[in-house]
């Protein structure tokens, strides 16, 4: 008895077309009419190709157009192929010195952080400022050339 209520409260599919399948053929007639147009627009100026000026122009400007080829191949192409060629082959050891370069750094720095956590940790820290202490006079020089220098001797005293 329950499989015959479940049996009843499925619905029913009608089988019927999807929208976008009834859409298809409308989509291939407008193709074939784009193109069909296309090949007769194509066709019509054909003839109007061979009253066209451009082959003779073509021709008269051919040897400008050979010739900045070559100067674009000397000048610009090759110089650039060669210039990627080299930095391709150089480039593991840029990255090489690049990473060394870093690690140079980031170990200056530690040795530097280290170096002053040590100090810092030594250090006596001392309130009592430092003062300067005028002593005699010191006489140096040598006799009977030029003149006499006094300096003056100072002490530094904590």
């Amino acid at each position: 008895m329950a499989a015959s209520k479940t049996a009843s409260m499925i619905p029913t599919v009608a089988s019927a077309d999807s929208p976008i399948a009834q859409l298809i053929p409308y989509f291939n007639r407008g193709v074939s009419i784009i193109r069909h147009i296309l090949n007769l627009s194509a066709s019509m100026s054909r003839p109007l190709l061979f009253l066209s000026p451009l082959p003779i122009l073509l021709y008269i400007l051919a040897p400008f157009t050979v010739f900045f080829d070559i100067v674009t191949t000397v000048f610009v192409s090759a110089p650039y192929k060669t210039l990627i060629y080299i930095l391709d082959a150089i480039y593991p050891l840029y990255v090489f010195c690049g990473v060394a370069c870093i690690i140079g750094c980031l170990l200056g720095i530690a040795g530097r952080v280290v170096c002053w956590v040590l100090v810092s940790s030594v250090e006596v820290e001392d309130d009592r400022p430092t003062r300067a202490v005028k002593t005699e006079y010191e006489g140096k020089g040598v006799k009977g050339k030029g003149k006499r220098v006094e300096r003056e001797r100072v002490k530094f005293e904590t």
